[in-house]
């Protein structure tokens, strides 16, 4: 397993203790929870889009870069 930290304003730190503590979780299990679902939903967000240009038969648009040529 990998660690992953971040720091907290207070507020939201007391908010969030009293969110995993009536959920009956310890907060690391809470924000590994909330990790999987941003990944869930993202990996979903993908899947559709994939769908999409399948089913459309157009491909996705390319991104435009600005290149600075002196």
């Amino acid at each position: 397993m990998k660690t992953v930290s971040t720091k907290l304003d207070k507020q939201t730190y007391e908010q969030f203790q009293k969110i995993c503590n009536n959920d009956s979780q310890c907060m690391s299990e809470s924000i590994r929870e909330l990790i999987k679902m941003d990944i869930d939903a993202y990996d979903e967000g993908l899947e559709m889009e994939k769908e999409l240009t399948e089913s459309t038969g157009n491909p996705s648009r390319p991104e435009a870069k600005v290149v600075r040529i002196s």
